[in-house]
């Protein structure tokens, strides 16, 4: 599977719908209901070996790679707004397909990704994929 192209031609939807669940692109106003992190992950913790990760609430099919980019994107930056921690960080994702998937990434490699000092594919190849 080419997790790597497919990534970097979501990078761009995915930042757009990031702003919008994390309601950085809503409009002023008194709109009582707007969506949150919270309302598609957990709660971060810390793990025993010092991951911080959010579980995502929602399946995702096996292979649909613009959810699943959205979904790490989003749970990374949940994270980042939540927990000050520093090291690695991780996004669970159950999968249609009953495997469940742990997806981890340095913070700083995410950070960097998020000043755009390296691309979608070189933030990819820092991912490490855990079964869980």
């Amino acid at each position: 599977y080419n997790l790597k192209k497919i990534f970097s031609l979501a990078v761009a939807a995915s930042i757009a719908s990031l702003l919008i669940l994390s309601g950085c692109a809503s409009s002023g106003g008194s709109s009582s209901s707007s969506t949150t992190f919270a309302d598609y992950f957990s709660y971060p913790t810390v793990n025993k070996n010092g991951i911080a990760y959010t579980i995502y609430n929602k399946q995702v099919a096996p292979d649909d790679m613009d959810t699943l980019s959205v979904v790490l994107l989003s749970g990374y930056t949940y994270i980042e707004q939540t927990l000050n921690h520093y090291g690695y960080i991780g996004v669970a994702v159950q999968f249609s397909n009953s495997t469940n998937k742990l997806y981890v990434v340095e913070r700083s490699v995410f950070d960097k990704f998020l000043k755009s000092e390296i691309d979608a594919n070189t933030f990819v190849g820092q991912l490490k994929v855990m079964e869980l």
